[in-house]
């Protein structure tokens, strides 16, 4: 779908406007590069085919890229409400395998109080700017553009089994 997007509007302009009142604009030939960049960096971090990889984050234009990115190469995007208690974040977390989770910045106090709850999480990755990369004390922690950096823009999506999973939510 992203594939045909950025054949079909490649310049059709996305714009993000982020809590503290800034914006973000990019389009969707943008939106699938970074998709690719994200599907190899996900690899790079070890995650494969069904592995579920957790979001904890609200919509916009970095989370639509993990959405393509995660599902584009097999993985699983495992959306998470952050308006949940704290015992049901832990146990949906757990329950659902997680392997790295996405978070805004706005949401790191949260997850930083939770850490030592999430055994199975091998990378917490801040869904922000470098300039914008808040202090933390997370393990293993990623800045999201960081990431992204270094990854060729090129990428081949594998071939997937059209009733293989690509996204999940609890309710």
């Amino acid at each position: 779908m992203v594939d045909h997007a950025a054949r079909e509007a490649p310049d059709r302009e996305i714009v993000t406007r982020w809590a503290d009142g800034s914006e973000t604009r990019t389009d969707w030939a943008g939106i699938r590069r970074d998709a690719l960049k994200m599907a190899q960096a996900l690899e790079a971090l070890g995650i494969q085919k069904g592995d579920r990889v957790a979001s904890l984050a609200m919509n916009h234009s970095r989370h639509l890229v993990s959405w393509y990115g995660v599902a584009g190469m097999g993985g699983v995007l495992h959306t998470i409400n952050p308006r949940l208690f704290e015992d049901q974040l832990e146990y949906i977390v757990n329950h659902a395998d997680d392997r790295v989770i996405f978070i805004d910045s706005n949401l790191v106090p949260l997850v930083e109080k939770m850490a030592g709850r999430f055994p199975g999480l091998t990378a917490y990755i801040v869904m922000a700017a470098r300039e914008n990369m808040p202090e933390t004390s997370l393990p293993n922690v990623l800045c999201y553009e960081e990431l992204l950096d270094g990854q060729p823009e090129t990428y081949d999506w594998p071939e997937l089994d059209e009733r293989a999973a690509s996204a999940m939510c609890y309710t």
